[in-house]
Parts: structure tokens; sequence; C-alpha cells
């Protein structure tokens, strides 16, 4: 039986086989960002779309887990879904529940470790490196897994060192890729660059994030991303997948092609050190914008428009989105493009996900409503602190099962929640003032009769004296009386 340690070692092999065939995209080789894309798309066409299932069904098996789902997501979001059968999308969908699943019980720092390859592979070296780091620091990481975690933040090192040396001509090709229209090809080189993590000095991140805004306005426009992604399919390719470890399988070997001339001697650019966190901060609140407006068209069944917005979500979102709202947009991406081809078979595993979902939808409005009536009830004994944390518990239960509601149903509830805790306020105001004007004429009732108390003191005191003075007037003791007055 494999051990941990084995699985380590064994996939410290595979991440450098595959780090070893990505190195000559990054140092320029012949044919260019545009041909390794053609090439890519040609190779997804040919694979037989059963093996590849199989092939997923492998991975899931051997807990290759974040592996196995992009390579689902992939295949129902290209065109190789076009030709999907019932039957096929069936099993598609089967395991891509599956491995969900999984990955939700899974060790999060495995899946932590797989998520920085795949990112490596994808030359998303910020994101590989914030999973690889993550692992790296954790108390509860093992030794095997320690490993991993330094051999990837040393691969991710080596290449961002090799794009260090070809930063200024790789901005330039992404540039002029861009001049010329090839919008695909300067999206691909401009991600690498954004994605790399190099500093950049003013001029060179003006050029990347100004072409990069661009791109992503023309796709808004035209309602459609260009793919500036790595196509993990391709890599099943026979010749390919031995060569990168993508493919565990022994196949036939293939003949090794003629090695490629690198065509870069440019030197490295100092670089100098600009003020990130507005950069870092504008990004976020960017991606965050577009997942919100992601999910107010998944919620308005506008699927073309959230598989579009999701897209550009998981683009922007990468390092700057945490990784469940990266994980639902990338399943809500693969939905929307099976529900938009067409291939979604009755009877799929996403209508379990769909009844589960419903189920706690109106276990979270049974207790938001329990909740409010019990505010409700609270008000009206006039325990407005109970009233207030009853409101509260609704507004949290709503909180917490947000996802499960579409955006004008949650708005109304939480409208709902937030008035009601605005009715208890205004009943508590009003009650404190009935306090204070209780109290203030408690007050003034009291001074009044500690007032007549004293009068009547007084005119008792007068009439003894009165009295006193007419019995020394009869007496004829005037003196006295004198003295009395």
């Amino acid at each position: 039986m494999a051990t941990n340690r084995d699985r380590s070692v064994a996939c410290l092999i595979a991440s450098c086989a595959l780090f070893t065939q990505s190195m000559p995209a990054l140092a320029g080789v012949s044919g260019g960002v545009g041909g390794a894309e053609a090439a890519a798309a040609s190779s997804v066409q040919a694979l037989d779309t059963s093996g590849v299932i199989d092939r997923i069904g492998e991975l899931i098996v051997a807990d290759k887990l974040v592996r196995a789902q992009a390579m689902i997501n992939e295949l129902v979001s290209g065109d190789a879904a076009l030709g999907l059968s019932d039957d096929e999308s069936r099993r598609v969908f089967g395991l891509l529940r599956e491995v969900n699943r999984k990955i939700r019980r899974a060790d999060p720092l495995e899946i932590s470790l797989q998520r920085a390859e795949l990112a490596l592979v994808r030359d998303d070296l910020v994101s590989s490196t914030q999973q690889a780091e993550a692992v790296r620091s954790s108390a509860s990481a093992d030794e095997g897994q320690r490993a991993r975690a330094e051999m990837l933040l040393s691969m991710i090192e080596q290449k961002r060192d090799a794009l260090r040396r070809v930063l200024e001509s790789r901005i330039s090709r992404a540039i002029d890729a861009f001049d010329r229209g090839d919008y695909a090809a300067a999206k691909s080189g401009l991600l690498l660059i954004d994605r790399s993590g190099l500093a950049l000095d003013d001029a060179q991140r003006l050029a990347v994030s100004s072409r990069l805004a661009r791109i992503r306005s023309i796709e808004n426009e035209r309602g459609g991303s260009y793919d500036g992604g790595v196509a993990l399919l391709s890599m099943m390719e026979p010749g390919v997948a031995d060569k990168t470890g993508w493919n565990d399988r022994k196949q036939p070997a293939a003949a090794e092609p003629a090695p490629a001339t690198a065509q870069q001697h440019a030197s490295p650019v100092p670089a100098s050190a600009p003020s990130e966190d507005m950069i870092a901060k504008a990004r976020r609140l960017e991606a965050q914008s577009v997942l919100a407006e992601a999910d107010r068209a998944w919620a308005e069944a506008k699927y073309a428009d959230a598989q579009r917005l999701y897209t550009q979500a998981v683009e922007l979102g990468r390092g700057f989105l945490s990784d469940d709202q990266i994980a639902l947009a990338e399943s809500r991406l693969t939905e929307s493009a099976v529900i938009l081809r067409g291939n979604l078979p009755s009877g799929a595993p996403l209508e379990d996900d769909i009844n589960v979902r419903s189920v706690a939808r109106q276990q979270t409005e049974a207790e938001f409503a329990n909740a409010m009536e019990q505010a409700r009830e609270a008000m009206k004994t006039g325990d407005m602190g109970k009233a207030r944390d009853a409101a509260s518990t609704a507004k949290l239960t709503l909180n917490q099962g947000r996802d499960l509601f579409d955006i004008a149903t949650y708005e109304s509830m939480l409208s709902q929640a937030d008035d009601l805790l605005a009715e208890i306020n205004d009943a508590e105001e009003r009650q404190r003032i009935l306090r204070n004007e209780q109290i203030q004429k408690e007050a003034a009732a009291k001074a009044a009769r500690e007032r007549a108390s004293k009068a009547r003191e007084v005119d008792q005191k007068i009439a003894e004296l009165i009295e006193s003075v007419r019995a020394h007037q009869a007496e004829q003791n005037y003196e006295k009386a004198l003295q009395e007055v």
C-alpha cells in the first residue's frame, strides 16, 4: 500500500515533469502563444471523448481531484461538449458531482497542494505561490506535504526567474499581438505577466493593465471570452501526456520532437518597487464586482451572461477571491455551459443538487420566519432585548443561506429583517421616552407634594403664633405679644 510519503514523492516527480514541459513557453520558444493555442485546440478536437471521461474517472480514483475537476470543466466548457452524447453527459455530471464531494471531504492541505500544481501548469504563479506558501506555513502539514510545498515554491521561482530574463521581450510580443488584433495571443501573454508576481516598473505595469482592461472591455462587447489559459485536455494527446506527466498511465513511447531554439537574449529589466496595495485593492474590487454581476445573471437565469461573467470573475479573481468563491464560480460556469449547449440529460446529478438546494432553502425560510415571529411576539410583551436578539438571529440565518436565494428574494427578506430591527429600535426609543416622561412626572409630583407640605407647615406655624399673640393680648402682656410677633 502506498504511504503518504510515497504519494508525495510521486506528486513531486509529476510536478517536475509538468514544470520541465512548461519552461520553454516562458523562454519564448518558436511558434509563440498563438501556435500553442492552435495546437491545443486541434488536439482537443482529436481526443476520444470516452477516453477522456475514463481518464477523469481514474484521476478521481487516484485522488487527483483538482486535476480531474479542471479536466471536467474544460471538457464541458469547450467545443468537445458539442459532441457529448446523453450518456456521456450523464457520466460527466456524475463525475463532477463525485469530485466536488471528494474535494469538500479531502484534506485541505492536499487540495491546496494540488491547486498549486495546477496553477503552476497554468502559469498562474501568484495563485500557485499562495497555495504552496499556505501549506508550508501550516502547523498541521506533515513532512511530505512540506517537502512538496518547498519543491513547488522552488519551481515557481525558477519559472519566475526565466520570465524575468525575457520580461521586456514578452511584454513587447504581447503588445504587438494586441496592436495587430490578435487578442487571444495578447491576452495569453499579458495574463502570463500579470500572474507571474514579478515587480513591474510604472511603464510596464501601465502597458499590461491598460491592454488587459481593453481586452476585457472587448470581451464584454462581443459576449465571449478569449481563451488565455492552458488547454489541459491537450496534455492527454499521445506524445505530450507522457512528457508532461499529466497522463500517469503507461502508453507507448512517442517520438521526441526536435528541440526548439530559444529566441530570447533579452537582459533583465530593473524593476522598481511600485505601490501594490492600491492596485491589489482595485483588482479585488473589480473581481468582486464582476462576480456580483455573474451571480445576478445566474439568479435571473441569464446563462449566457452568467457564463461570460463567471469566466471573467475566475480570471480576475485568482489570488483576490476566496477559494470557495472561485470554486462556486467554476461550478456555475460549467453548469451554464452545459445548459446553453443543451447537453443536460434528464435525471442528471444536477437535478439532485437542485433538490438539495431546494430543501436547504425551505429550511432557511422556515428558520427565518420562526425567528421573525419570535421577535414580533417579544415586541408585544415589551421585551425589546429579546426581540432584537430574535430579529438578529433571523438576519444571521438569512446571511448564512444567502447562496440559496436569488438576488430579489434575498434582498426582500433582508429588507424585512432590517425593517423589523428598525421597528424594534423605534419601539425601544418610545419606551425610553415614556420612561423619561414618567420619571419627570413622578419627580414633579414629588416636588409639588413637598412644596404643599412645607406650605401647610408654614400656615400652621403662623396660625399658632397668631393664637399665642391673641392670648398674650387677652392677658394684657403686650411685651410678650410683641416678642411673638
